[in-house]
């Protein structure tokens, strides 16, 4: 079985390690100075669940020329992903499977139609892990299931080979009965976890540990499970409770991605998290204050955050 690893960050880079030491043939797609580490050292794995190094991986920039594969693993930000599925292009054929693993709800839907061939995945992960250099990969959180669905009766059949593909690889694999429905519980979740998170420079913990915050983050939460009830997705009426409960249960929480990329003025996903949340709302008639306050002010502070870096 061909693999393809689309994006090899943390998620990519962790989970695609794990298929390559279970023996899959597992190609990479990378670039930069991760590129070039990958080549010359492999990759290397720091993790609470296990450290391991593969020495030697294949690794490349642009699949133009391998020939189809079987399986892919589409872990890119999701600002990246109209690029990341025209490189993808020469690679997917009929009977390709594709996992995508990003944030947000839409992206599953975008690659059914960026391709129109193939079987698409949607996933979801809330695991830890993170490219701390380029070629080591640091992962410290034992959650670090994929959970995973159809977005059509077509998608069916291969559920099933794809749980099998992943524990193999020691990836603890769930299959979501309403795929549709785990993907807005996660967005409720980072909307607040990723984007007060980003917009205060408070950790989670530090949001959730004083009451004036916790309670706008239970605000943007519940607008989101708001959006996604409207939308016909059946949330539990509680979710938010749950969550934070869920949250509070964890202790340590480390720090949002989002947030981290803010800080450093990197680009953020804010248009697939906030961003959603905000457009759905408005798509069904449903307010979204919070949201809007957290999108509005991210979105134009990445802009000149953009505009810094066009300088330099």
């Amino acid at each position: 079985m061909r693999i393809v690893i689309m994006g090899t960050g943390g998620l990519g880079g962790y989970f695609g390690a794990l298929l390559a030491r279970a023996g899959a043939d597992v190609t990479f797609i990378a670039r930069g100075a991760n590129l070039q580490t990958l080549r010359e050292r492999g990759l290397t794995v720091q993790s609470v669940n296990g450290d391991f190094t593969l020495p030697v991986v294949q690794a490349c920039a642009d699949p133009a020329g391998m020939p189809e594969v079987d399986f892919v693993l589409f872990c890119v930000k999701t600002y990246g992903v109209a690029d990341a599925a025209t490189l993808l292009q020469p690679v997917v054929g009929p009977t390709t499977v594709l996992l995508t693993l990003q944030n947000g709800v839409d992206t599953p839907t975008d690659l059914q139609h960026a391709f129109g061939r193939g079987t698409v995945l949607a996933g979801i992960t809330r695991i830890g892990s993170t490219l701390v250099e380029p070629g080591v990969i640091e992962q410290p959180t034992r959650d670090r299931a994929i959970e995973f669905g159809n977005l059509d009766a077509h998608g069916a059949a291969v559920l099933e080979p794809v749980r099998t593909l992943l524990e193999a690889a020691d990836i603890p694999a769930v299959v979501s009965p309403d795929i549709r429905k785990s993907l807005w519980e996660k967005l409720v979740l980072i909307s607040a976890f990723a984007g007060l998170s980003a917009l205060t420079g408070l950790s989670p913990n530090q949001l959730l540990a004083r009451q004036p915050t916790r309670t706008v983050y239970t605000h943007v939460m519940e607008e989101a499970a708001a959006v996604a009830r409207t939308a016909g997705v059946a949330l539990a009426a509680d979710i938010a409770t749950e969550i934070l409960a869920y949250l509070d249960a964890e202790g340590e929480l480390g720090s949002a991605s989002m947030a981290v990329d803010f800080q450093h003025r990197r680009r953020t996903e804010i248009e697939a998290i906030n961003g959603a949340v905000v457009r759905h709302g408005r798509r069904l008639g449903v307010p979204t204050p919070v949201n809007e306050t957290i999108y509005a002010a991210l979105v134009v502070t990445d802009g000149y955050h953009r505009e810094e870096r066009e300088q330099a």
